[in-house]
């Protein structure tokens, strides 16, 4: 990628190594290790973009900062570079940092509104308050500058009707607010991804199955790795029903505590859920030897389990803990296996991926419990019409397959594409008006 300062629309700060630079900005774009470098050709596909140090910068110039909410705001040593997080003690003294990590002529272009800070937390689904103990007053401060020149990147939907509520804490706050789709293409099932070929083999095996009418042993699949208590309950109310022989399950534990529940919500699960409580890792009846529920699975498929089943129970990540439509890579494997689902997630999920194009299946399964916005009760239908489904004799289920194999074909292509809304068309009018704002003297 060719570096310059030429007339572009918009300045973007590059750091370059150096034991005395603080490392802000995205690193230097030869740099091959970095994790977002695919930033020209997400975002600067119309060539808008200078990508500039600091020392090529001329004064009194407008400029973006592209940060991480996990490389800035998190650390795992407890560190991080700018610490956003509230106090535990409303009253307590704040003891913390007044000086921030961060170049003398940065601070005070940012002081004086020329930098617009862009927060990349496209892979998770919260917002910048706090719901999630963050201290927007504090990021302000944090970064030497307003609301109204910070915008996020988040991994909630924030496009169309559907993303009202994901909007509503940026309005609220003055901060402007992105969907990113980083976990939409996770997967990595492009042209010359590391799933590809796997991904080409699997569906001519699975389409042949389905015109072949090829009877399954099971049912139905339902990953499930981070014990969270949707995904316990989900597991006793399997166990309960007598369908381990017939699904495809798994679930992670963590090392040190019981899993989450929801037993209470759930009293006639009370002797499942209580046995789930702790114990191993449990994995599907078709083991795969290299997967291990310690290690995140988000870029991986079990293709043998999508061969030897005809439907998913999807589990979203935060179907309860937050308001907001949050589609990840969880989502997108029924479509790349050619599988119809059910999915437990937040409320306006399904309506999100109907959106963007993929089609639900709606002639075979109701998907009716996306309208419920009580959680528990969502729940409930999401376990309703999986019971309904897990029932359908397997000769059924391959007449069935057959029915739905224009959509399968169609979703298992799409998923392999961008979305149809990427955040470079969310964020660059974002850029163009603080470009041509006034800033502060």
């Amino acid at each position: 990628m060719h570096i310059t300062s030429g007339n572009n629309l918009f300045n973007i700060l590059i750091y370059k190594e150096s034991k005395k630079h603080i490392k802000i900005g995205i690193p230097c774009v030869t740099k091959t290790n970095w994790s977002n470098s695919n930033w020209k050709s997400h975002l600067d596909k119309y060539d808008l973009f200078n990508f500039v140090t600091l020392k090529q910068m001329k004064p009194n110039t407008k400029y973006i900062v592209f940060i991480s909410f996990y490389g800035h705001f998190q650390s795992d040593t407890g560190n991080p570079l700018y610490d956003c997080q509230e106090l535990p003690n409303p009253d307590q003294v704040d003891t913390r940092l007044s000086e921030f990590y961060m170049p003398k002529r940065v601070r005070k272009d940012s002081k004086q509104g020329l930098v617009h800070w862009v927060i990349d937390y496209n892979t998770e689904c919260e917002q910048l308050d706090k719901s999630v103990g963050i201290n927007f007053d504090r990021i302000c401060q944090l970064l030497h500058t307003t609301s109204n020149n910070i915008t996020l990147i988040t991994g909630g939907e924030t496009v169309s009707e559907l993303g009202k509520s994901g909007l509503a804490p940026a309005k609220k706050l003055g901060y402007n607010c992105i969907t990113g789709h980083e976990l939409h293409s996770f997967f990595n099932l492009q042209y010359g991804g590391p799933n590809n070929y796997s991904h080409e083999c699997y569906s001519r095996q699975k389409i042949r199955n389905i015109i072949d009418e090829v009877n399954l042993k099971y049912k139905s699949l339902c990953y499930n790795r981070i014990p969270r208590p949707h995904r316990t309950v989900i597991i006793a109310h399997i166990i309960n029903k007598g369908y381990h022989n017939d699904c495809l399950y798994s679930l992670g534990t963590f090392s040190n505590r019981d899993r989450w529940h929801l037993l209470e919500e759930f009293p006639e699960l009370s002797t499942e859920i209580n046995q789930l409580l702790s114990g191993p890792n449990i994995y599907p009846h078709i083991r795969e030897p290299e997967v291990d529920l310690a290690v995140n699975q988000a870029d991986t498929a079990g293709w043998e389990h999508g061969l030897n089943s005809y439907f998913q129970l999807v589990t979203e990540t935060t179907p309860t803990t937050n308001k907001i439509s949050f589609i990840t890579e969880k989502s997108m494997k029924p479509f790349a296996m050619l599988q119809p689902f059910v999915q437990y997630g937040p409320k306006d999920n399904i309506k999100v991926l109907r959106m963007y194009g993929y089609q639900l299946f709606d002639d075979w399964i109701d998907h009716s419990y996306d309208d419920e916005e009580d959680d528990i009760k969502r729940l409930r239908m999401v376990l309703t019409e999986f019971d309904r489904l897990q029932k359908i004799p397997p000769d059924r289920w391959t007449k069935m397959l057959q029915e739905m194999l224009s959509q399968l074909l169609h979703n298992n292509e799409l998923v392999k594409r961008a979305p149809i809304y990427n955040f470079t068309s969310q964020l660059i009018p974002i850029l163009s008006k603080f470009i041509k704002e006034s800033h502060v003297q």
